[in-house]
């Protein structure tokens, strides 16, 4: 050994440490993997984005302007307890239409969580709709609330029950609807139910069902299609549902994963002597699997549905048959297409950003959608027949938890469905 101060000139020299293979003088991201599966999904985005392109200064400005901060300042108060909203919409069948939708957290000073909205479309159908709800501090903070609504349809289409009609069966019926409901949470969030929630809901409906205009009327004389049950006259109703529901998703807007499932039982009866009535039973189950980073989510949903007299003298009234059509699953098809007392659909969809608004979370989606579907008067002829299809793209602008404007394109082989709304959904 070497005395202090002097040199170890026969000690070894110390080992370098190793490279790690992570550590470069200077760093590169790495490359993602090719793969043409990659490269097709990404192509529906940026074609959209291509298209879009022109809007990008007009996105622009409203970013650096937080447009979207002036315009809620706009349409709420200080207290940030009331909010006003302008609603539009547009469809291939009813035009476009608009009204607006009020909320207010405090309505009568005790935090009760009021609505009012009203839509008027330019064939003159029309709702209006009010409703009022409140938590319950002594009942476990569930929810009791209550609504009214009336509308007006002077164009609904009929073409009577089962999967087999053609365009030519249409038929017009103008539907009245007054009613009045009442919901209460059975268990939920307040019971310590995260993701678990069940309601009952009770109500009751006046229908008066009249020949429509838009098409053939209904009931005309020796008509082959024939009218619905209760058909020029005012039926008053009684009815209740029962759902559960199973909320696993990681957002309600921009859905990444998870899985959402309803079931939903309800009975109905005509309360003036009337021999119509139903019983019901709806279920759906969607997941939502995703297929690449930032929100390209692959969306799969199933459900099948069944509705029947309380006695064999009954009939199943118009309001409570089993519906597909393009607010009913089937979106390239005319709303309230199908009617029947059976029915089962699914659809497969992709859903891809095309743009968000400053990182928050806010931005503009679009989806490619198959669907498939059919309704029959029975179990045997709504499996055996023919199978309804249709397929389209959508545009949503949206939020983590909701979404705000909403574009769908659907096509089949009876033509395209066109529909546009604005505040519609919320």
């Amino acid at each position: 050994m070497a005395a202090p101060g002097e040199s170890n000139a026969s000690a070894e020299p110390e080992t370098a440490p190793p490279t790690d293979q992570l550590t470069r003088e200077i760093w590169r991201e790495p490359e993602a993997p090719k793969s043409w599966y990659w490269g097709l999904l990404r192509l529906p985005e940026l074609t959209l984005r291509l298209a879009t392109t022109p809007l990008v200064p007009l996105i622009t400005v409203a970013q650096d302007e937080r447009i979207d901060k002036r315009t809620y300042d706009l349409l709420t108060n200080d207290e940030g307890t009331l909010l006003v909203l302008p609603v539009f919409v547009a469809a291939t069948r009813d035009g476009v239409g608009g009204g607006f939708r009020v909320f207010h957290s405090n309505a009568l000073g005790n935090d009760q969580d009021a609505n009012v909205g009203a839509l008027v479309r330019q064939n003159r159908d029309f709702s209006v709709s009010a409703g009022i709800s409140r938590r319950i501090p002594y009942f476990d903070g569930r929810k009791i609330g209550g609504a009214l609504r009336y509308s007006i349809d002077r164009n609904e289409s009929w073409f009577g029950v089962g999967g087999d009609s053609s365009r030519d069966d249409e038929r017009a019926i103008r539907e009245q609807k007054l009613g009045a409901r009442a919901k209460i949470e059975l268990f939920g969030p307040q019971a310590g139910f995260i993701s678990v929630k069940s309601a009952l809901e009770t109500s009751y409906q006046l229908v008066d069902l009249q020949p429509g205009t838009g098409a053939v009327p209904a009931g005309i004389d020796g008509d082959e299609i024939a009218p619905p049950p209760a058909f020029e006259q005012q039926t008053h109703y009684a009815d209740a549902e029962w759902s559960f529901t199973y909320d696993g998703r990681d957002t309600g807007g921009r859905t990444s994963r998870g899985v959402r499932y309803r079931l939903a039982l309800s009975g109905a009866t005509a309360i003036d002597g009337e021999p119509l009535s139903a019983f019901g039973a709806k279920t759906r189950l969607t997941g939502f699997i995703p297929v690449a980073p930032l929100h390209r989510v692959l969306a799969l949903s199933v459900g099948v549905a069944g509705v029947t007299p309380f006695s064999s003298g009954h009939e199943v009234p118009l309001p409570y048959l089993v519906t597909l059509g393009r607010n009913q699953h089937l979106r390239g098809y005319r709303s309230d297409r199908f009617y029947g007392n059976v029915a089962w659909w699914g659809t497969v969809e992709y859903r891809y950003p095309v743009w968000s608004y400053r990182g928050d979370g806010v931005g503009l989606s679009s989806m490619l959608f198959f669907d498939v579907g059919r309704v029959g008067v029975d179990v045997k002829e709504a499996v055996d027949g023919e199978i309804r299809y249709s397929y389209g793209f959508g545009i949503r602008a949206e939020t983590p938890s909701l979404f705000l404007v909403r574009i769908q394109v659907g096509f089949s082989p009876e033509g395209a469905q066109v529909a546009l709304s604005l505040n519609e959904g919320i």
